[in-house]
Parts: C-alpha cells; sequence; structure tokens
C-alpha cells in the first residue's frame, strides 16, 4: 500500500486530507510541520509527501529544500498544497526546488485525487522512460534569496490585508450609532473604539484619555454600586452574556442619559475570564417613553381603585393599604425595584372582580351566607378576565387570580400550592388578611393589629409562606408596618 505524508499545522485540514486518501486506499501518514516530517521520515519513509507551506518551526519550503538535498529523499515526490502561497512566483520557487506539483487550497475531492494521480503517474513514467538527469535544483544561497523574497512578499501582503480589515472595522464601528469598547477583566477599565462615548458623556476626547475616570464615576451614584455588584456576579458566574441598564451623569451636570449596557464576556480554556466586550446605546427617549407609560398604567389603576371603593365604602382604602404593607414585606426583602412597582400596583386593584357583586351583598352588615360566601369568593376570577388584556409589563392578572390562594392548597380559585403560586400574590395574601382583620368590616369591628399577627404566626407555613411571615412579623414587632400603627 502506497503511503502519502500530509504535512499541515491545521489537524482539520490533515483529516480532511486523509479520508479523501483514504477514499483510494492510500495509507496516510500526518505530521503537524517540517521539523516533525523529517523525524517521521527519518523512520517512516512515504512514497509521496503533500506539505503546506505557511507552517511554524519549519516551512514547506524549507522542508522540501530539506528533502531534495538529502540523496536518500531526494526522490520522494513532493506536493505543494496551500491558501497562501499562490502566485506565480510562489509555483516558480516551488519548481526551483524540484517539486512535483502545486496545488491550491481548497480543492474539491475529486480533482484533489486527480491531481495526486496524476503525479503518481507521471512519476513512474519518468522513472521508467527516462535516463538520469543532471539535478537542476536551486543552489543554497538561490533558494534562499528566493524563500525570503516570498515569506517576506506573503507577509506584506497579511499585513495591508489586515490593515485593510482594520479600516473597515474602524468605519463600520464609527456608523454603529453606540459606543464599542472592552474592558480589563480585572479592573474593569474600559477603552472605548468610537466617539459615541463623548456624545454619551459630555466628556471631550482628552477628558476621557488623558484623566481616565473610571467608567463607574460616570453612573449615577445611586445605581453605582449595584451595576459593578451585577456586572462582577455575571463575571464570576457561568453566564458570556450581560445587559444592564443604568444613568450616566453627563458632563454638564443637568441631565442624567439613560444607557443600555449590552456586552460578552470572554473566557479561557479554564473557565477564566480574559476580556469584556460590549456596546453602549443611548436608551433615554425609550425610558422616557415608558415613564409615561408607567404613569398612564399607574393613573388608571388609581382610576378603577377609586371607582370600586365608590361602590364598598366600608373597604374603602383597603387596597391602598394592602399595597403599603405589601410594599414594605417586598422592601424589608430587598426585592427588585421593578418588582416592587408590578406588586403595588397589583395591590391598588386586587379585589377589582368585587365590582361585579351586588352592593348589598358587599355592605351586608351580619356573617354571609355559605351561597354569599361562594358568590365572594369568585371576584378572583372575575378580576382576572377584567384584567388579563391589558398589556401591563407586570402579571398584574396573575397575581390578582391568585392572591386568595393559600400554601398548602386550600384557597381558591385554583387550589395552587406553595411553589407554584406567584410571589407577589404570596406577598399580597399577607397583607390582605392583615388588613382585613385590622381593620372594620361591615358584619364586625377591627379584630386588632394583635390578632393578625397571631393569626400570621400560626398558620405560616400552612397557608402563608413562612419566609414572608417572618418579615411581617419582624416588621411589627419594629413598629414599622405602615398606617396602621397610625
Amino acid at each position: 500500500m502506497m503511503k502519502i505524508l500530509v504535512v499541515d499545522d491545521q489537524s482539520d485540514a490533515r483529516l480532511i486530507q486523509k479520508k479523501i486518501l483514504q477514499q483510494r486506499n492510500f495509507d496516510v501518514l500526518e505530521a503537524e510541520n517540517g521539523q516533525q516530517a523529517l523525524l517521521l521520515i527519518a523512520g517512516n519513509r512515504p512514497d509521496l509527501i503533500i506539505s503546506d507551506i505557511m507552517m511554524p518551526e519549519m516551512d514547506g519550503f524549507e522542508l522540501c529544500k530539506h528533502l531534495k538535498s538529502d540523496a536518500q529523499t531526494a526522490e520522494i515526490p513532493f506536493i505543494f498544497y496551500s491558501a497562501h502561497f499562490v502566485d506565480n512566483q510562489d509555483i516558480a520557487l516551488g519548481k526551483g526546488l524540484k517539486a512535483a506539483g502545486f496545488l491550491v487550497k481548497p480543492m474539491q475531492s475529486k480533482q484533489f485525487l486527480e491531481s495526486i494521480e496524476r503525479v503518481i503517474n507521471s512519476t513512474e513514467t519518468l522513472k521508467d522512460r527516462l535516463p538520469e538527469q543532471k539535478d537542476k535544483r536551486l543552489s543554497d544561497q538561490a533558494f534562499d534569496s528566493e524563500h525570503k523574497k516570498r515569506l517576506l512578499s506573503t507577509l506584506q501582503n497579511k499585513i495591508e490585508k489586515i490593515e485593510q480589515s482594520e479600516k473597515r472595522f474602524k468605519h463600520v464601528i464609527q456608523s454603529i450609532p453606540s459606543a464599542v469598547y472592552e474592558a480589563d477583566a480585572i479592573s474593569l477599565e474600559r477603552f472605548y473604539y468610537c466617539d459615541v462615548v463623548y456624545d454619551l458623556t459630555g466628556k471631550t476626547r482628552d477628558d476621557l484619555n488623558q484623566h481616565r475616570p473610571h467608567w463607574f464615576e460616570l453612573i449615577q451614584s445611586d445605581y453605582r454600586q449595584n451595576i459593578k455588584d451585577s456586572l462582577i456576579k455575571h463575571i464570576k458566574g457561568n453566564k458570556d452574556q450581560f445587559i444592564l441598564e443604568y444613568p450616566l451623569i453627563h458632563e454638564n451636570g443637568d441631565r442624567l442619559i439613560w444607557v443600555e449596557d449590552r456586552g460578552g464576556i470572554e473566557r479561557d480554556a479554564s473557565g477564566q475570564t480574559v476580556k469584556l466586550y460590549g456596546a453602549v446605546s443611548d436608551i433615554s427617549l425609550r425610558k422616557q417613553a415608558e415613564q409615561k407609560l408607567q404613569e398612564s398604567f399607574e393613573a388608571t389603576i388609581t382610576s378603577v381603585s377609586k371607582a370600586l371603593e365608590k361602590r364598598d365604602p366600608y373597604t374603602a382604602g383597603h387596597q391602598d393599604n394592602c399595597a403599603l404593607i405589601a410594599k414594605a414585606i417586598a422592601e424589608e426583602m430587598q426585592l427588585d425595584g421593578e418588582f416592587i412597582k408590578g406588586l403595588e400596583l397589583a395591590a391598588k386593584v386586587h379585589d377589582i372582580g368585587k365590582i361585579y357583586l351586588p352592593a348589598e351583598i358587599l355592605n351586608k352588615p351580619v356573617k354571609l351566607s355559605p351561597a354569599e360566601r361562594g358568590l365572594i369568593e369568585t371576584h378572583s376570577q372575575v378580576g382576572y378576565e377584567i384584567i388579563q388584556h391589558v398589556q401591563f409589563p407586570w402579571p398584574i392578572a396573575e397575581i390578582i387570580l391568585q392572591h386568595h390562594e393559600r400554601i398548602d392548597g386550600s384557597g381558591y380559585p385554583n387550589g395552587l400550592k406553595g411553589d407554584n403560586i406567584l410571589l407577589e400574590a404570596k406577598i399580597l395574601s399577607v397583607a390582605d388578611i392583615i388588613d382585613a382583620m385590622a381593620s372594620d368590616r361591615p358584619y364586625r369591628k377591627s379584630l386588632g393589629l394583635e390578632v393578625a399577627m397571631e393569626e400570621l404566626n400560626k398558620n405560616k407555613s400552612t397557608l402563608y409562606d413562612a419566609e414572608i411571615a417572618d418579615v411581617c412579623l419582624s416588621l411589627y414587632q419594629q413598629q414599622r408596618i405602615p398606617f396602621l400603627l397610625n
């Protein structure tokens, strides 16, 4: 079986050539560079060599020259197979080294095999038909001179291509309406590639390049530490991307610029962070629109809440009270600001479903019958159906639906248990029961805040989430439950 040595520093290139050659039952040997090829040839002489040119340690030209200079290996057919050295001068240098062929990557497998077999057949024919000819190899001096020329020419071409790529990259970056950057993984200091950063911060090129304030110093102080902590958390975690939103302090001091910081984290093979890359975009207009939309949401919810309380004067203020208690609990639990905002708004309309109930039942001064109680219990589902098609940025409808569910599944309307209940609904259910027990109702006077706390302590982990109940009990002990202590 004919042995063919494939020399290429790219493992995938060697694998492709090997698979193609094995289709013709050639025995394929592999080497990563010229030096490795020489060691392999010394102990396992191939019948033909296919070599790349640009390789570390010893390139293809040097390998060919070395082999053709040695009488024991000079007759081995040598084929260059390269994607970089492909002009006429490169081919001439290959011929001067007595190479049997010069192929240009990439080639279709059929074409590649035909070229190899043509060299093999041609070599066998020459051996059979032609007398030994005088060696016309390049002299060492001529080879060294031409070899250096070709290496310098290829290097120059690569440099020109890199410079062209850098120019194109710069044009692309400058056309993007975002400040593109890279950041050090340890100090988190940033280097910005384009001028957009000057518009975002109001600082001049000299301000940023000479004084080099740390990026976090430019973030509004209320957000600075949270943003830094969040970024460090992403770096230490296993995620490779992050999206942060925060306001920058503009140089003129009279406005904040809201930005979206969207980036990626480069890690090495061991998982250690190497660099951060990203782009900072101005989202001030979007934030203004979101603020107006949120104000519209809040105004709508306030109007609905007031309309309901006009029909049910005995529970006037109940929803606002629940919102205050729920907010206090959520803040004590250090939950996200957007989460708290959604919870607060849901609390303000959590009984909206009662708008469909007869006023005489809502205001009945005696205890309700089982049938009337069953009708009252429909208000969660009705409230959900009223709100579900309103496009809030929070799960308002689901919170309304679940605010009478209980941890053990004894609640209504769906008998949900434990983790199947939204955290917002768990918090609201605690706030709801406290205000209901501590306030006057149509059929009874207030039971008092202390009784409400006893109920909470007694049934935590059964009816109410234990962590939420403990937070509320702690607030009571510290006299920090809103409005009820007045």
